[in-house]
């Protein structure tokens, strides 16, 4: 009876393990990177994750809280990465807010900054 119990424990723990795995896909890298600090104005947001996913949203934000506009894809199509078009951003600091989901249904979120221009400092 205890190698049953036992057994069944590792199966439910390993079920566990591999659905939180899952569930968490990761950012892998972005460009601009976090922390950077572009000298122009970057053309697009480039995002890449270990695994695809959905991006449900993304939203860039000036450091004085100002929205920037960006085209909002109607492709739910599940990547690994994704390009968005920027406009062209002024000297500031910037903030990207990201949305996706796995394919398990599970959201994940996440952030990075980056600045434009010579001047601006962190």
């Amino acid at each position: 009876m205890l190698r049953i119990l036992v057994s069944g424990l590792s199966l439910a723990i390993a079920i566990l393990s591999t659905s939180t795995a899952q569930a968490h896909t990761a950012l892998v890298r972005s460009k601009p990177t976090s922390g950077a600090h572009e000298q122009v104005s970057p053309a697009t947001i480039e995002l890449l994750f270990g695994a695809d996913v959905r991006l449900i949203d993304l939203r860039l934000t000036s450091d004085g809280g100002t929205p920037i506009q960006l085209e909002k894809s109607r492709d739910l199509v599940p990547s690994q990465q994704f390009t968005i078009a920027l406009p062209p951003l002024g000297a500031d600091g910037y903030r990207v807010d990201w949305v996706v989901m796995g394919g398990d249904s599970h959201k994940m979120t996440g952030s990075f900054d980056f600045t434009v221009g010579t001047d601006v400092e962190r």
